[in-house]
């Protein structure tokens, strides 16, 4: 789409790819989830920003997530966990051996921001599931991955990020190793 993108309602692919790419904003309202049953999910805006407000989400049943824009990312929720993964109350143990399967597994997800930060749009729980994460901000070296005051809340095994001098400001809340992804 040439300039803003505005997703209002559901769009559920059924187990194809989604891919919303357009050259201004890309906003994604609250009733604006995306779901693939098994295909990927890749949202791109150009020159503007991508903005996920409280509610939205953007589901995969084990696939990758990407999400990239030359502005501001704000996230709602990007879940790339399976469907029996969803919802469990499971330990620590098994959570992270249901990550880190090479088949069946969780999918990676991974956030860009060429021109700014990546954000959490201003909720407390979780804003990704994935077995791995790629958080990159680097806008002439100032970009940054949350707030001090707001955090992005991750549930991942493996991060990896390239930030600018903002800083980063991330919450996991078990095991996470840190490297190449």
């Amino acid at each position: 789409v040439t300039g803003t993108l505005t997703l209002e309602s559901a769009v559920d692919a059924g187990s194809g790819n989604v891919t919303l790419y357009a050259t201004g904003l890309i906003e994604q309202k609250a009733a604006g989830d995306i779901f693939t049953t098994s295909g990927t999910i890749d949202v791109e805006s150009t020159a503007g920003a991508i903005t996920m407000n409280d509610g939205a989400i953007a589901q995969t049943n084990g696939g990758n997530i990407r999400y990239k824009a030359n502005g501001t990312v704000t996230i709602g929720l990007l879940d790339a966990r399976t469907s029996a993964d969803r919802g469990e109350a499971t330990s620590t143990d098994d959570k992270r051996d249901d990550q880190i399967k090479t088949t069946g597994g969780w999918g990676s997800v991974s956030i860009v921001s060429t021109g700014s930060s990546i954000l959490d749009n201003s909720e407390d729980t979780v804003d990704v599931y994935a077995n791995e994460l790629k958080l990159t901000a680097t806008p002439a070296g100032v970009g940054a991955v949350g707030e001090s005051t707001n955090h992005l809340e991750i549930e991942v095994a493996k991060v990896s990020a390239n930030v600018g001098s903002a800083g980063m400001f991330i919450t996991e809340s078990t095991d996470i190793t840190v490297g190449q992804t």
